[in-house]
């Protein structure tokens, strides 16, 4: 299984337009909305299913935590990639929760952004992303707006594989 991004470079750098730099007809609230295009290939036999987390561990000396990013499940292995923009264009994406509903922050009503993709915004200096595709050998029995725990969960003894890109946003 091989998973890539043409939104990260060569030098392993996001492209700005997918995080805090992006332009303001590409942010909510002042989150950047653009997501990832992400495309795969050699999927393991039997697979029925994807699932995506993109998670930043480098938020852990900042907030406490790993910050979730984008939480996907369902995602049909035959179409072969999301294209730039999916979280917001694709209706048939199944989006869980990212990090912004977390109670603990004071930011109102994040109810346009936080079951979407929540782009990089590195407080303190470059973050590294970790994107990671699960393909899966059953559909997930998961609502709309699920948590991570959720996913991880209902992941359990169906993962044929997995792989990891990863990606620095630059501040």
């Amino acid at each position: 299984m091989k998973v890539f991004s043409s939104g990260i470079d060569g030098q392993g750098h996001i492209a700005e337009r997918f995080g805090k730099y992006a332009s303001e007809n590409d942010k909510i609230d002042n989150t950047p909305v653009r997501s990832l295009p992400i495309s795969w290939q050699d999927l393991p036999e039997g697979t029925k299913s994807l699932a995506l987390i993109m998670q930043d561990y480098d938020a852990i000396p900042v907030c406490g935590f790993s910050w979730i990013h984008w939480l996907v499940a369902n995602i049909d292995p035959n179409k072969n990639k999301l294209v730039e923009n999916a979280s917001r264009e694709d209706n048939s994406l199944l989006q869980g929760h990212n990090s912004l509903v977390s109670r603990f922050l004071d930011r109102g009503n994040m109810d346009k952004v936080n079951s979407f993709y929540a782009g990089p915004q590195p407080p303190d200096k470059d973050h590294e992303y970790e994107i990671i595709v699960y393909a899966l050998d059953t559909k997930l029995d998961l609502k709309p707006d699920f948590k991570m725990n959720e996913l991880l969960k209902d992941m359990r003894g169906h993962v044929l594989a997995s792989e990891i890109i990863r990606g620095i946003y630059k501040v």
